[in-house]
């Protein structure tokens, strides 16, 4: 008898589909602020209509920030991002991937770029955004390694290959 082989988790099961966008006529602030907001640490840019245009990560706006243990205030902090486009700070071209891709090639797609999150778009619309960490988790819990314990299970998550 032939053993059947697990489906191969899709980008489509794992990307998150409530994407924060920023209008790329915005200021790095609108950055910052949405990412504080939203617990995130990438934000697709896009134009008016809505076709992705570039990426600002944390890593970007911490780049482009005044520096919190130099004597400058709170208040000039963010006054300085304000006088910063996002067009000076967004990554381009943009790295996508579809949602019909495995996760597994999707990380792989990642690890090679060295980025950390892929937009995922479908019949040119962005319609989520797969995140390593995403891939990771989900990649985890899906394979998890049972060791039996007489008063809780423990789960123990196995290494995977991305």
């Amino acid at each position: 008898m032939e053993k059947k082989r697990p489906h191969a988790q899709q980008v489509s099961d794992v990307m998150t589909r409530k994407v924060f966008t920023l209008r790329i006529d915005k200021s790095l602030i609108a950055a910052k602020e949405i990412m504080e907001w939203a617990h995130t640490r990438h934000v697709p840019v896009v134009d008016a209509d809505g076709k992705v245009m570039g990426m600002v990560s944390h890593r970007d706006l911490l780049a482009a920030s005044v520096a919190t243990v130099s004597d400058t205030s709170e208040v000039e902090r963010k006054r300085h991002l304000w006088t910063i486009p996002l067009t000076d700070v967004l990554r381009y071209p943009v790295i996508t991937t579809t949602p019909e891709v495995s996760v597994q090639e999707a990380a792989g797609l990642m690890r090679k770029h060295k980025i950390g999150c892929l937009p995922v778009i479908d019949a040119g619309k962005l319609v989520g955004i797969i995140t390593i960490c995403s891939a990771w988790w989900r990649n985890c819990s899906a394979h998890p390694v049972h060791s039996s314990s007489t008063r809780k299970r423990r789960l123990t998550y196995s290494r995977i290959g991305i």
